[in-house]
């Protein structure tokens, strides 16, 4: 139990100053720009910079399959298969894998997968694979974080096993300095850290172990996959917790060919239509959003493309309670300005409200 530190004398605890809390102080004021999303599921972000990330399941449930499919998303970037999407910004967007339980061979089965998904020789470069199947817990956990502290221009890093990063799952003080560690990762080199963790055998929906629960809460997104009762080469990916808003469910079948792909199912209500992409959304509300970008501009001043960026950004969110990133917000601006929904003054570089009709 957690006991409170009671100062006896100066010389036991030196009493910091006010200002050395200013670091850690939020105020209401303050403004926070929307994260950049590492992972969009449904048109819904699961996963975001400066963030972690979980995946649980049962034993041979699917989670590599559903991992294989992650990666092939983010490697590739844009929307997979209608339903996970990822558009990591150039310079920004290595996959690190660190994977404790498998041989060799079954991970080479693994990059192979990903590759069969459509992933180009050259989008696989950018993803950095390490084996610490046969290296002691206290190692790997060294090695880890040697790795993703010394690897530049990474956007997400998976952990299939995390469990083997520390001594006991009921070790609490363990289990809650390792997920203070990766949430420490994640905020201060900017990435987003995903992990694999296996569910206790008796509950469909709890993580294993003090480590479980922690990692519940510290997470930005759990989802668990199951195997599907009516057809068990068909696996149900389901969200358990978010701090965002809630994502559809999806599912996935493993194909003859040992490949997994997504597929329409019936959670229990209807078959879901698959939504629209972002870029079509993007579409349907583009003057919605040009005029909440222009609404108080003089058109005589005009706007700088920064303002402009921003502006798009906030709108989207506003109308679409989503978030969108940099990409698709200058795929936007760009658009617009070769359809002349935007004028550009290039001597003054700043936009200008056409006038329009869709």
């Amino acid at each position: 139990m957690f006991e409170p530190i009671i100062i006896q004398n100066s010389t036991e605890k030196e009493t910091k100053s006010l200002d050395f809390y200013e670091q850690f102080r939020r105020r209401y004021s303050d403004e926070v720009p929307p994260p950049q999303v590492v992972l969009s599921v449904n048109g819904q972000m699961v996963s975001t910079r400066q963030n972690i990330f979980g995946i649980t399941g049962k034993a041979k449930a699917g989670k590599s399959f559903a991992m294989s499919l992650i990666i092939a998303a983010v490697l590739q970037k844009g929307e997979f298969q209608g339903v996970i999407s990822s558009y990591l910004p150039k310079g920004m967007d290595k996959v690190i894998l660190f994977d404790t339980e498998q041989s060799t061979y079954h991970i080479s089965v693994i990059l192979d997968r990903i590759k069969k998904l459509g992933t180009t020789e050259y989008q696989m470069e950018n993803l950095i694979t390490y084996s610490f199947d046969t290296i002691k817990s206290k190692l790997r956990r060294e090695y880890f974080e040697d790795i993703i502290k010394q690897t530049q221009g990474v956007g997400l890093v998976l952990i299939d096993g995390l469990a083997d990063l520390v001594g006991s799952i009921n070790d609490e003080e363990s289990s809650a300095n390792m997920l203070d560690d990766l949430r420490a990762f994640a905020t201060s080199l900017n990435i987003s850290i995903g992990y694999v963790l296996h569910q206790n055998p008796s509950d469909n929906l709890k993580m294993r172990g003090h480590l479980g629960s922690i990692a519940t809460n510290k997470s930005e997104s759990v989802f668990q996959v199951i195997t599907s009762k009516e057809n068990k080469s068909v696996k149900l990916v389901e969200f358990l917790d978010t701090r965002n808003k809630q994502p559809d469910n999806f599912a996935f079948e493993i194909l003859e060919n040992g490949l997994p792909e997504i597929v329409e199912y019936d959670f229990g209500t209807k078959t879901k239509e698959r939504k629209l992409s972002k870029k079509d959304t993007l579409l349907k509300v583009s003057l919605e959003i040009l005029n909440e970008c222009f609404s108080n501009e003089n058109q005589t001043v005009g706007i700088s493309y920064g303002e402009l960026l921003s502006k798009v950004k906030r709108a989207y969110l506003k109308i679409n309670n989503d978030t969108l990133g940099d990409n698709y917000a200058k795929d936007f601006i760009k658009e617009c300005v070769e359809t002349s929904k935007i004028g550009f003054e290039p001597i003054s570089k700043r936009y200008y409200l056409c006038e329009f009709t869709l």
